[in-house]
């Protein structure tokens, strides 16, 4: 099985290895971009200030939890004018600021939750290898956005 269709996003990510444990797979990945934009100015730099790794929750493959451990970067923004000195690499396609699970796992566990609710949505979601409370469930049903619902119409 190849190793890219365990990352998040397409071509975001690359794979440094994979190490198979017990029930979980734990992918080890950094980004393919040599620079970042400032979150506060949007000028791109490629001076790298250090690097920290970010544990996400992805979804199950083959029947085992996985773990993309990122080693994300940090940047020097080299514009006098701003007022951010340093800045995380954001890749919401992977995932959202400060979040511990994928995007995709995300969107899955919102299908779950709007289909089952808490309760049962956490018995199905832990069957499909997916580990979640109920409580949980019930607040990604409120924190998801919520569609614009049209005007009914007399008759």
């Amino acid at each position: 099985m190849s190793s890219t269709c365990l990352l998040p996003g397409t071509g975001v990510l690359r794979c440094d290895r994979v190490s198979v444990q017990e029930g979980l797979i734990v992918v080890h990945a950094t980004s393919r971009a040599s620079c970042c934009r400032c979150p506060s100015c949007g000028q791109t730099s490629a001076r790298v200030h250090s690097h920290y790794h970010r544990i996400l929750a992805d979804l199950p493959c083959q029947g085992r939890r996985v773990r993309v451990s990122w080693r994300s970067r940090k940047f020097f923004c080299d514009n006098s004018d701003c007022s951010q000195r340093i800045f995380t690499e954001r890749r919401p396609e992977i995932a959202a600021t400060h979040a511990r699970t994928t995007t995709r796992l995300n969107e899955a566990l919102c299908h779950i939750a709007f289909a089952c609710g808490g309760e049962g949505g956490a018995r199905l979601a832990g069957k499909l290898g997916m580990p979640v409370s109920a409580d949980t469930l019930l607040r990604v049903i409120r924190c998801s956005p919520t569609e614009e619902a049209p005007t009914p119409c007399g008759l």
